[in-house]
């Protein structure tokens, strides 16, 4: 989960001159609501027929061996959150996984598919450093995604997995989904 100094930081980022500073502090203490929803998006159009975007957007997953399809019996867990800046598509990303048989063989964010398909990765992440004081897994990165992984991404046919050597096909999975809680987690 990004902290709130790095959410405040990517929002500043984002703000130029004093009216964007104006805009990223409303954001920051609540004033903005997040991304609007597929439905809201589909509600107000411009010129073309097109939706409008914000600049950027929030994305989080549970990660969890029940979401592997099919489910395997495993302790493992984990989070995902995300960015997506929509002008130039790129994505920061954070995984963490927590209590794995092993270490992760691939690790990869999939799609398109929904909850209950498997597709094929789409990005493959580095592999991930062992904090041993926590006994978790960890990485963070950015990719650029082309215009129709974006779209998958916002419509929510994107999902993380996991595999270790004890589940080859998958050890942990988390549907990514647009996050629709509040700057302070509500």
């Amino acid at each position: 989960m990004f902290s709130r100094r790095q959410t405040l930081h990517a929002l500043l980022r984002l703000a130029a001159g004093t009216a964007g500073l104006v805009l990223a502090r409303a954001a920051w203490s609540g004033g903005f609501g997040v991304a609007p929803s597929a439905s809201e998006r589909g509600a107000s159009t411009q010129a073309g027929g097109a939706a409008p975007r914000p600049e950027f957007m929030f994305f989080d997953a549970s990660i969890d061996a029940a979401n592997v399809v099919p489910p395997v019996k495993a302790p493992a867990g984990g989070s995902m959150r995300a960015t997506l800046y929509t002008a130039t598509g790129v994505l920061e990303w954070r995984v963490t996984l927590a209590r794995m048989t092993g270490p992760e063989t691939q690790a990869a964010f999939h799609g398109p598919a929904t909850e209950r398909e498997n597709a094929p990765a789409v990005i493959v992440l580095p592999p991930f450093v062992l904090e041993e004081d926590r006994g978790a897994r960890e990485l963070q990165g950015r990719s650029t995604l082309t215009a129709a992984q974006i779209e998958d991404l916002i419509a929510e046919r994107w999902y993380v997995s996991a595999s270790t050597a004890a589940h080859p096909d998958g050890e942990l999975r988390g549907q990514i989904k647009t996050y629709r809680g509040g700057v302070h987690g509500g």
